[in-house]
């Protein structure tokens, strides 16, 4: 079975979580990009796409990383 194991950090800490597809983990990135978008860059215009959203936000914020791994569970 795959599961796919999201990480993000940023300037307080990591917060993880596991997600049943690809898919599901970059809703969760692209979430974070909207929910942080204007307290971390303001006027910077926003790409109406979630995946550029997140893509973009993540480029852009220097101390926040997003990272999804794909691991297999053993049943």
């Amino acid at each position: 079975m795959l599961v796919y194991v999201a990480t993000y950090t940023h300037r307080h800490g990591t917060d993880v979580a596991a997600f049943s597809t690809n898919a599901k983990a970059q809703a969760w990135a692209a979430e974070i990009a909207s929910d942080w978008w204007e307290e971390e860059l303001g006027d910077v215009p926003r790409p109406l796409d979630p995946a550029a959203l997140a893509d973009e936000y993540f480029h852009l914020v220097e101390d926040e990383f997003f990272d999804i791994a794909e691991c297999t569970l053993d049943a």
